[in-house]
């Protein structure tokens, strides 16, 4: 058993599969299958369990959109595939920022508010850049009452 929690605790710090074999003494297929069972069981406590809404009036939640392309060099590793938009936000209430980051087919003002509708709390303070989605937002989200835009410098 506490060899099981050494391994539980190596994964959370992001150890080598191999290294934590070599360093509790287990087989690295052992080691392998604990950190499997570990990334399913957390990955379905994500999925499960729902958004806690974060953001105030006393605290700021900033939000961007990222676009995430992943190409081969030399013909080598991952091929190239579609683009993939990243939608995320993080509020300054705690160190480090709790955030939130979700996968979005498109970045237009219909994809984003519902997101912002469910994880924001009422009366947020929002900063975002000067994306045409994000333009007029407390008119679209009820939930922010201050938006607030920072502009890029170029």
């Amino acid at each position: 058993m506490g060899k099981i929690l050494l391994c539980i605790y190596l994964w959370s710090v992001c150890e080598l599969c191999t290294t934590a074999a070599n360093k509790l003494g287990l087989t690295k297929n052992t080691v392998g299958n604990v950190y499997a069972l570990l990334r399913r069981y957390c990955g379905q406590d994500l999925q499960d369990r729902p958004v806690i809404p974060f953001g105030s009036h006393v605290h700021v939640a900033k939000c961007d959109v990222s676009q995430f392309k992943h190409k081969s060099k030399y013909h080598c590793g991952r091929r190239a595939r579609d683009d993939v938009w990243v939608f995320g936000f993080i509020s300054t209430e705690h160190s480090p920022c709790p955030g939130y980051f979700q996968i979005v087919p498109w970045c237009d003002r219909a994809t984003l508010t519902p997101i912002l509708s469910r994880v924001l709390l009422p009366g947020s303070e929002v900063h975002t850049n000067d994306w045409a989605a994000y333009r007029n937002l407390p008119a679209h989200v009820p939930n922010v009452s201050v938006h607030r835009s920072v502009m890029k410098i170029l």
